[in-house]
């Protein structure tokens, strides 16, 4: 079987239950969450849920993982439940040594465990044996992040699983308005479907109404105190960021996108156009994101616009160049990215 899209993934698991196998990699960790959380709801979820929990659900995690022990737990019968469910995290920082040791299992899973092998975001070696078996007798998948025509499509998912219709413009719309951070997405898609009630359907207006004129983009925090050369401001925004959970290259690619937004709204601004709707075309965005950009936009000069787009690009490059090292490495870049856009030391 090739391996699945994330989306595939959960799809997968919330129409056809637990199955022996799967291995699973990726940046995109909603995903990865998604996926244990639907086996726990598909094996767990029912009366007695937490005392079949209990004994038939089994995690490892990293360096710790034994062969034996873990092929102990696949191995045991389930008790009050169907199935066990185990769980190995950080499974790339298992040694070599203890993956050859298990590989056997791989050839010939137990119907009656779902084995769940998280890979973090490092993508396994595919020329191994027991990647190979696992191909043939489970699920691989590789979460990677959305492409913004992809979040759409994401959207009217989650939609149908909460029981709401999405509308195409819907859809592109709150995808604008939130960004491509799935676990933002799926919050926003939650309380729109509590905030239309019984409603069958979700529409553009009840995103304007629910999210859009109150969602708090950080990125234009951000931007905001970059406008002002605010470099205290902006660094505070940053570690808020940081504290909540944020990745650098997320936040790099949301920085990116938000400048050239702004420097085609200032391109727009300067060739007349002016209302929501001319704006939006200009800009390919819905009119009431194109009219916030357009109002931001003012506060920046065209050269100075340019001037970040270049900035950003070389912290993109930063980030995955092997210069640094320690997993502080991309923050690193970041606060440089905003010292240099402020004017600070360097710039």
């Amino acid at each position: 079987m090739p391996p699945l899209k994330g989306q595939e993934l959960v799809r997968r698991i919330a129409d056809r239950g637990p199955e022996a196998v799967y291995l699973i990699h990726g940046r995109e960790r909603w995903f990865a969450d998604r996926a244990l959380q639907l086996l726990k709801d598909h094996l767990f979820g029912g009366p007695g849920g937490d005392a079949a929990r209990s004994v038939n659900y089994d995690v490892f995690a990293g360096r710790e993982t034994k062969a034996e022990a873990l092929a102990t737990a696949a191995r045991t019968m389930p008790m009050f439940a169907q199935r066990r469910l185990v769980v190995v995290r950080q499974a790339e920082k298992v040694t070599a040594g203890e993956w050859k040791a298990f590989s056997t299992y791989f050839d010939d899973p137990i119907d009656t465990t779902t084995l769940l092998v998280d890979w973090g975001e490092r993508k396994p070696d595919g020329r191994s044996r027991w990647v190979k078996s696992v191909g043939k007798h489970g699920v691989i998948a590789e979460c990677k992040p959305l492409y913004d025509n992809e979040v759409p499509s994401f959207l009217r998912f989650l939609g149908g699983r909460c029981g709401k219709e999405l509308t195409p413009a819907a859809a592109s719309f709150l995808g604008q308005t939130v960004g491509s951070d799935l676990h933002a997405l799926s919050d926003a898609v939650q309380r729109l479907a509590l905030f239309v009630g019984d409603a069958p359907r979700i529409d553009e207006a009840d995103v304007e109404a629910a999210v859009a004129t109150t969602k708090a983009h950080e990125v234009w925090d951000l931007t905001d105190a970059v406008a002002a050369k605010d470099l205290t401001a902006a660094l505070t925004v940053l570690g808020r960021v940081r504290a909540q959970g944020a990745e650098a290259p997320q936040l790099l690619f949301h920085l990116h996108r938000t400048v050239r937004q702004l420097w085609l709204a200032k391109e727009a601004l300067a060739a007349g156009a002016t209302d929501r709707r001319a704006l939006g075309q200009a800009l390919g965005v819905h009119p009431f994101v194109a009219s916030k950009v357009a109002d931001a936009s003012r506060r920046f000069a065209l050269e100075g616009l340019g001037d970040a787009l270049i900035a950003v690009a070389d912290a993109e490059v930063a980030t995955r160049s092997g210069g640094l090292k320690g997993p502080g490495k991309d923050w690193w870049v970041m606060e440089a990215l905003v010292t240099r856009l402020c004017g600070g030391p360097g710039a």
